[in-house]
């Protein structure tokens, strides 16, 4: 029979774990990586450092689990070079997807994380996102509101003058870090919202078009014009894995680590 496994997430991170009644506690870094396992009792079990691109650096102990590398973010390890993000699998040692990006062009074709590893990550496998620096903006928005309204509670009233009294007496300074922040927040709820959003249109309209088209000419057509409605842009076929358009030549951009380049060099280049 196989052994069931019960994982705790919070805040959408993996922190726990019972397999089989083996308990298992995650402690990761602020990208999502495991750097830290223990037991119930508390003794450790697993810790590991990562090269940029997910490799493992040095590790000790043995990992009960096959989450690593932004492992409490999901990516679920297959091998020691290759991980299952949601949508694709990501070659760890050549810093590239496996396959197209499903929102290209939206997003860079074969690229990982917009080449910004230490900072940038796609648990969706569909749509990088900055994570330090998102994390960074609505931390400082919420605590912007919180000094200045966290007493109003649900009174629409009350955040209303809140915000009247902030934009009259706040300090010029304390009104630009905090418009900032709540701007910057804003722009990460909106790109992630984008992000779930444009799956659902390629599922309808494929569905759609399916129906009512016959030929592939059509059907490409209606698809092109649902995608239009639906998103605000059309639809371009992707490139294929071994050939680029002539347009997008390098979709990784320059300086991209590929194989035989010495990880010391991925490491800098992600600086």
């Amino acid at each position: 029979m196989p052994m069931s496994v019960t994982y705790t997430n919070f805040g959408g991170q993996l922190v726990h774990e019972n397999r089989g009644g083996t308990e298992s506690f995650y402690t990761s870094d602020p990208l999502g990586s495991i750097v830290d396992v223990r037991n119930s009792s508390g003794t450790q079990t697993f810790s590991a450092s990562y090269w940029p691109y997910g490799e493992i650096r040095t590790s000790t102990g043995t990992n009960p689990s096959q989450f690593d590398f932004d492992g409490a973010l999901g990516y679920y390890r297959e091998n020691a070079n290759r991980a299952y993000v949601r949508a694709r699998f990501l070659r760890k040692e050549l810093a590239r997807w496996m396959t197209v990006d499903p929102l290209w062009p939206n997003q860079l074709a074969f690229c990982y994380s917009l080449n910004r590893p230490l900072d940038v990550t796609d648990a969706s496998g569909m749509g990088a996102v900055l994570v330090v620096a998102c994390g960074v903006a609505c931390g400082a928005c919420v605590a912007c509101t919180a000094a200045w309204c966290g007493h109003c509670g649900l009174d629409p009233e009350c955040w209303v003058a809140c915000l009247r009294d902030f934009l009259e007496h706040a300090p010029p300074w304390q009104k630009f870090v905090c418009g900032a922040a709540c701007a910057g927040c804003l722009a990460c709820l909106i790109a992630f919202l984008i992000s779930l959003w444009l799956p659902v249109c390629l599922k309808l309209c494929g569905l759609i078009c399916s129906v009512v088209r016959s030929n592939f000419p059509a059907w490409l057509s209606c698809f092109n014009n649902c995608m239009f409605n639906c998103f605000g842009r059309p639809f371009l076929p992707p490139p294929s894995n071994d050939k680029m358009p002539p347009w997008l030549p390098d979709p990784c951009g320059p300086g991209t680590p590929g194989p035989g380049i010495p990880k010391a060099a991925a490491v800098a280049s992600s600086r």
